[in-house]
């Protein structure tokens, strides 16, 4: 089998592990919305958003969310989210639906075929694009579980939220425009890069800002062929605009306008957007509450690493930090700039892949992979227990510190919501998705161990 497919199944049996059998606020509107589409064939969610948050049988042991996350518009519900995720699960949900009409059933396949694949395929692409950058496989196939398992990836490869989606086309564009620049494949990729650059715009809005550094960076090394890549990308937005015309009448006004619940917030500046708020700085990089290299202490190496990547791959260290800078600056800008509940930045996982690159320039002595491998431990560590928490997370204050500390449910995986609908557990579920684990990568484990 090869090392690809090995990471993926590796990564895709963990997320479906994890996966839920019920609905948070956020993603609900989201797959009302793929119901909408399979069952009535339009694009109001009225007859599916309230039923979708509770589902029968399912709940018990859950918290119930109270459904804040919708539009209102001419009298009827929408969903509040860019609409790539709803589409994409459509499929799904239909060939499901041939079996089933349980919620708790079409809203877990729904999460796992599109957040769980979607996010076990950028750990694939880190993969894979590794060999770009080091000669060192096995770095890189630890650089993959690095950010399948060792980021806030984990927890949103599990449920149906917009970040896997918007993540994956965003930096799948990228790794095709280096392909393009290595030439290892041809300029006509680069209509594929511009499609899927303009997909992530159509998951999460604010993926603009990576869409518009990419088409620059095209610029950067195939002036002439950078067409290729913006005919795809402008044509994918205005699918964005049409969406937008046929739900509000106006191809230019965005869900957020209409917003049944936050309208008021979302009215200040530019749809939330009011500046940077000098508490966000601190609260999204490194504070215990939002920070991106707390939730994700492994990408503390980028930190390190930038410098020396920048030495040898200039143009691509330059894109890494503009796209980081500016996606962490508009969720800085951004008046919730906490976004709710949340397990960490989570506005900020489409920056995570990218960080991970400087990576790849970890020399091979023990200094610097044991301290890669300690902060490794650390970020798997900790994401496993907030993964495990199912976003069922307690605001505590320790020594002046806001942490949000994870809370231990009585089924926090798969098996056990589906075992609990029994009144039973199964106690050796963890254990039983480590020798899974183990099984997949037998043969690479006894190779180490030979050596």
């Amino acid at each position: 089998m090869r090392i690809a497919t090995k990471i993926f199944i590796s990564l895709f049996i963990v997320y479906a592990f994890y996966t839920n059998f019920y609905l948070t606020t956020n993603d609900a509107p989201r797959f009302s919305l793929t119901a909408a589409l399979v069952e009535e064939h339009r694009l109001e969610i009225d007859s599916f958003f309230n039923k979708t948050l509770t589902p029968p049988g399912w709940n018990k042991n859950a918290t119930i969310w109270n459904g804040i996350d919708y539009a209102v518009y001419n009298g009827h519900i929408y969903s509040d989210k860019a609409p790539l995720g709803s589409f994409l699960a459509v499929p799904v949900y239909f060939a499901i639906r041939l079996f089933t009409s349980n919620i708790g059933f079409l809203s877990y396949f729904c999460s796992i075929f599109v957040s769980g694949t979607l996010t076990a395929l950028t750990a694939v692409l880190i993969y894979s694009g590794g060999k770009y950058f080091t000669k060192d496989e096995n770095l890189r196939i630890l650089c993959a579980f690095a950010y399948g398992l060792g980021t806030i990836s984990l927890t949103y490869g599990t449920i149906f939220f917009s970040h896997a989606a918007t993540t994956f086309f965003e930096f799948a564009a990228f790794y095709i425009l280096y392909a393009v620049k290595r030439r290892t494949l041809g300029d006509k990729y680069l209509y594929a890069a511009g499609l899927f650059a303009g997909l992530g715009i159509l998951s999460d809005y604010y993926a603009a800002l990576i869409g518009v550094c990419l088409l620059f960076y095209c610029f950067t090394f195939s002036k002439k062929n950078t067409i290729k890549f913006f005919i795809p990308f402008i044509l994918v937005i205005g699918l964005m605009s049409l969406y937008h015309y046929a739900v509000f009448n106006d191809p230019l006004t965005f869900p957020q306008h209409f917003h049944g619940t936050f309208k008021e917030r979302h009215e200040k500046g530019f749809y939330g957007i009011t500046g940077i708020h000098t508490d966000a700085v601190y609260g999204l990089s490194f504070s215990p509450q939002r920070g991106l290299f707390f939730y994700n202490p492994v990408l503390i190496l980028s930190l390190l690493l930038l410098g020396r990547f920048y030495r040898k791959h200039k143009t691509e260290a330059i894109l890494i930090a503009i796209v980081s800078i500016s996606v962490f600056l508009f969720n800085a800008s951004y008046d919730d700039w906490k976004t709710g509940i949340s397990i960490g930045p989570r506005y900020l996982c489409p920056i995570i892949p990218f960080l991970i690159l400087p990576m790849f320039e970890l020399k091979n002595n023990a200094k610097e992979r044991i301290l890669f491998g300690i902060l490794l431990v650390i970020s798997i560590t900790e994401n496993f227990l907030y993964v495990n928490s199912r976003m069922n997370i307690k605001e505590t204050n320790i020594f002046g510190f806001i942490f949000e500390v994870p809370a231990i449910p009585n089924a926090s995986n798969a098996l056990d919501q589906l075992l609990l609908q029994y009144g039973t557990v199964f106690q050796y579920s963890i254990p039983l998705l480590i020798i899974l684990f183990f099984a997949v990568w037998s043969k690479e484990i006894y190779k180490a161990v030979s050596k």
